[in-house]
């Protein structure tokens, strides 16, 4: 992939995320549907709670993950995408872009109706981000056998 395909990869993946924070689109209401899925199912709707917290968090944590990668792409100065060539600058650029998004969008969230603004989803972020910034590292690091 060339080296301007994964900037427009980056611009596209940061336009989503911040439509997807600029609706109004609540907790209560993915919940509400969380539960009717688990009724179809017979499991017990008190569940509902619980895995709307883990399903939502878990959302953050691989949209900026994936965000990190392309970023880290884009960023590397050779422009090929080879998982073998380890760079460490566009690395650490990668996680902190990502991160600075994160804050950016959550400071967004606040003056979103229905929405409001999270640490927690900043950590959550940015915790997805070096983690697929370490999952890329370690299969660039990796030895064939």
């Amino acid at each position: 992939m060339r080296k301007g395909w994964w900037w427009l990869a980056v611009l596209a993946w940061g336009a989503m995320i911040w439509t997807l924070s600029s609706s109004p689109f609540r907790s209560s209401e993915s919940k509400s549907l969380l539960e009717r899925i688990l009724e179809y199912f017979s499991l017990r709707p008190e569940f509902a709670a619980y895995a709307n917290t883990v399903l939502r968090k878990a959302a953050h944590f691989a949209e900026y993950g994936l965000f990190s990668v392309l970023w880290y792409f884009a960023l590397r100065p050779d422009g090929d995408p080879g998982i073998r060539q380890w760079s460490r600058r566009p690395a650490w650029a990668a996680v902190l872009a990502s991160s600075a998004f994160a804050v950016l969008d959550e400071f967004h969230q606040a003056f979103v109706p229905g929405r409001g603004a999270s640490l927690f989803d900043v950590f959550i972020d940015s915790a997805g981000a070096l983690f697929s910034i370490l999952v890329l590292y370690r299969l660039a690091c990796k030895r064939p056998q």
